[in-house]
């Protein structure tokens, strides 16, 4: 009897060299995704940090805007242990185009809207800044605001 040696090759599995490098693609591939993950969620804590950093100058402006009794100087305070505010009030002069005339041809002045006047420009500066957080940062919104000032109303003598 003779014996007789057959080669048994078998096709249907997966050579360990193969299940390796098919393991390291896939390693890649998800290190690769968790860390787009991780740098969108940083993303959206620096986004919410400054979200709120708006919304917090837009409230301490407008409150500021609404004050019956606007003065000059500089006022600050915080929000939510994290945002440190400050808000800059201060005179802003007119701006004119010198020469201009007022209907009895008299010229305009910016001297004269200043002086004689009861209208007052201010001008706002608020800065938010939150320096203790993950991601610190800073917001400021700066605006204009005329005001009719009670006291510097003259009554006009009456006409003769």
């Amino acid at each position: 009897m003779r014996l007789r040696y057959r080669e048994h090759h078998s096709d249907s599995g997966f050579t360990l060299l193969e299940v390796m490098v098919a393991l390291a693609i896939l390693a890649l591939a998800v290190s690769s995704v968790m860390s787009i993950f991780s740098s969108a969620l940083a993303g959206i804590s620096k986004s919410d940090l400054h979200s709120d950093g708006m919304l917090i100058a837009r409230n301490v402006l407008e409150t500021h805007l609404l004050k019956p009794d606007l003065k000059e100087g500089e006022y600050s305070g915080s929000e939510k242990d994290l945002y440190e505010w400050s808000v800059l009030v201060a005179p802003r002069s007119f701006v004119s185009q010198e020469g201009e005339s007022l209907s009895d041809g008299e010229p305009l002045s910016i001297d004269w809207i200043q002086e004689k006047s009861a209208l007052k420009m201010y001008e706002l500066v608020v800065r938010v800044s939150w320096p203790h957080a993950a991601y610190p940062g800073t917001v400021t919104l700066t605006t204009l605001q005329a005001r009719i000032e009670p006291e510097s109303l003259t009554e006009e003598e009456p006409a003769k």
